[in-house]
């Protein structure tokens, strides 16, 4: 009998080892994507404005863009990965827990798809011009020079990057809550 409760506890901190890793992993590709839509939302799209020519701020800021993707892109894979990981080795939860928990997934399933949507918007967008030189006065804003193709696709990127930054930051303000749940009574949250 103490043989199988020995048993018991192994498996079960080796789930815990493997959920505090997957939500170690979820937390910091949430943290790659949402970091870097920030300073490219309020740094990078805003300060273009220093550059001349329209063409130029519409290759620089596609440029960036494109290469952070590639980041952002496996950032949200990894922190995905992570949670199914998580929940499968996760420990048992009440039902309000279960809720935020199910809330963020569906916020993060929201980011996921927005941020896809702004992955085929923008090679659509620089494809439409040579040498991804789209028009912009900023990168908020499209340059007077814009088709009406563009434009949309140019408004179409920007709410989508609005929308995928406001669910990851429901997804962190869920995370946190379910995170605070978990923690018993005499413990605080670890910085």
């Amino acid at each position: 009998m103490a043989h199988e409760s020995l048993e018991r506890q192994a498996i079960r901190r080796n789930k815990d080892l493997q959920a505090t890793c997957a939500a170690i992993v979820r937390r910091l590709g949430i943290a790659a994507v949402f970091g870097g839509m920030l300073f490219g939302k309020v740094g990078l799209d805003p300060a273009v404005v220093v550059i001349k020519r329209q063409d130029e701020r519409g290759r620089l800021v596609s440029r960036v863009w494109k290469r952070w993707t590639l980041l952002g892109a496996a950032g949200m894979a990894a922190a995905g990965m992570a949670r199914w990981t998580e929940k499968c080795a996760g420990p048992d939860v009440d039902r309000h827990t279960q809720r935020l928990s199910f809330a963020a997934d569906i916020l993060f399933g929201i980011a996921s798809l927005t941020g896809a949507l702004n992955v085929v918007c923008g090679v659509l967008l620089t494809r439409t011009a040579r040498g991804d030189g789209v028009p912009l006065e900023t990168g908020l804003r499209p340059g007077s020079a814009v088709n009406r193709r563009q434009s949309y696709l140019h408004r179409t990127i920007l709410a989508g990057g609005w929308t995928q930054l406001a669910a990851l930051t429901g997804v962190l303000a869920l995370e946190a809550a379910v995170r605070q749940r978990q923690l018993p009574l005499n413990q605080s949250c670890p910085a």
